[in-house]
């Protein structure tokens, strides 16, 4: 993190400041831009050898056998995601397993908002909006992976960006707390306390929301 300080001022440089502590990065590019042959040397020369080391001595798994067999995969452009948002803009990015449908998912819940930023109250309601829609964005997120291994994870790509997802109930109508979801009823919260150390546990559902909540058993 140092890297990104500036020691001029103490703080994260800013627009307009040149970055001169990435010492590492420097000596790598300039490294690969004097060699005879930059690809050869990245993942089969001398510093793929370097890097390869330094990852199993901190208890890595890439080897120089995977640095020398990578190849690129060259998606076509037909599976890029995209999201259609207000005012004709168009955010788009790789399919999984890139992040980038979680993000878009995000920008396509608060896209439905209008915010005044110079309204005190709107700028809270801003941030409320962007933790609730990243909560059910980063839930989505556990469904997504590779593609070779996750087979549906780019059709869960594409419906977490789409207009249809953003509109849900539980995303659009985000109250000022936080938010309840009232398509679902089987929710339980159940708080465990033990007592005197005597092994004694309680669990007590969230009776608001009925007895569909109650745990089983109890």
């Amino acid at each position: 993190m140092r890297e990104f300080i500036n020691p001029k001022t103490g703080n994260v440089y800013r627009t307009g400041e040149q970055i001169k502590t990435r010492k590492s990065l420097l000596n790598t590019l300039r490294r690969l831009a004097n060699a005879s042959n930059p690809l050869q040397e990245f993942y089969e020369g001398e510093m793929a050898r370097e890097m390869a080391s330094e990852f199993q001595r901190y208890g890595g798994i890439l080897t120089e056998a995977d640095f020398a067999s990578y190849r690129s995969l060259v998606i076509p452009s037909s599976d890029v995601i995209y999201t259609n948002l207000k005012n004709d803009r168009v955010i788009c990015g790789p399919p999984p397993p890139s992040g980038s449908a979680v993000a878009q998912a995000i920008l396509n819940v608060m896209d439905g908002y209008k915010y005044n930023m110079k309204k005190f109250e709107d700028v809270s309601l801003l941030y409320h909006h962007f933790i609730e829609s990243s909560k059910f964005a980063y839930a989505a997120r556990s469904w997504l992976g590779d593609p070779a291994f996750v087979h549906n994870a780019t059709d869960i790509a594409r419906n977490i960006t789409t207009k249809e997802w953003a509109e849900w109930e539980y995303l659009t109508e985000l109250t000022a707390r936080g938010h309840v979801l009232s398509k679902v009823n089987n929710l339980t919260v159940v708080t465990a306390v033990e007592r005197d150390s005597d092994g004694q546990v309680y669990a007590n559902s969230d009776f608001r929301k009925g007895e569909e909540s109650a745990p089983a058993g109890y």
